[in-house]
C-alpha cells in the first residue's frame, strides 16, 4: 500500500515538473458531480479536483463524497488522461480522451480499499480558462466487502490558471 501511495504522488509530481521547452503547462481546479453505480444501486456525489495539464497529458487528484440511504462512499483518486489528438481535434472545441485511474475507496466508516481502472470521455473547451468534462470511469475495487466494481459517470467544470 505504501508503494502505491508513493508511486501515485511520484507520478503526479513528475507530470507537474516535467515540462518541455516548447510545452505549455496549465494548473486547474475543478468541481464535479458524479453518478456512481456500486452495490446494485446508484448514488450521486460531489467532488473537488486539482490538476495539471501539459500539452495533451492531464493529471488530476480528486476527492468525491456520496451519501445514499445512510451509506457513504468516498474516493480519493489519481487520474492520468491522454487527449486523442489529430488535425480535426486540434482546432475543435471537443477533445476526446482516454486515461487510467487509481486511488482509495472508503465505504461507510470502516470498509476501506483501493480502486483502479480505465476512463474516457470528452472535454468541451468553453474559453481559454474554463472547460467542461463529461467522462466515464470503470473501476475494479479491492478489499471492500460489499462490492468489487465502481462505475462512474461524471460532469466536471475546470478553471485553468
Amino acid at each position: 500500500m505504501y508503494k502505491l501511495i508513493l508511486s501515485t504522488f511520484s507520478m503526479f509530481l513528475l507530470n507537474t515538473l516535467s515540462l518541455h521547452a516548447n510545452s505549455k503547462s496549465y494548473s486547474f481546479v475543478g468541481i464535479d458531480t458524479t453518478l456512481s453505480h456500486y452495490n446494485s444501486g446508484f448514488a450521486p456525489s460531489l467532488g473537488i479536483k486539482y490538476g495539471k495539464q501539459v500539452d495533451m497529458l492531464r493529471t488530476t487528484i480528486g476527492f468525491t463524497h456520496a451519501q445514499k440511504s445512510g451509506n457513504t462512499l468516498q474516493t480519493f483518486m489519481l487520474e492520468v488522461d491522454k487527449g486523442l489528438s489529430n488535425v480535426f481535434f486540434q482546432q475543435a472545441k471537443l477533445h476526446p480522451y482516454v486515461g487510467f485511474n487509481y486511488g482509495f475507496v472508503r465505504h461507510d466508516s470502516s470498509d476501506k480499499g483501493y480502486a483502479y481502472g480505465l476512463s474516457g470521455g470528452v472535454t468541451y473547451i468553453i474559453n481559454h480558462s474554463m472547460d467542461l468534462n463529461l467522462g466515464l470511469q470503470m473501476l475494479k475495487v479491492s478489499k471492500v466487502k460489499d462490492f468489487n466494481d465502481l462505475n462512474n459517470i461524471n460532469l466536471s467544470l475546470h478553471y485553468f490558471y
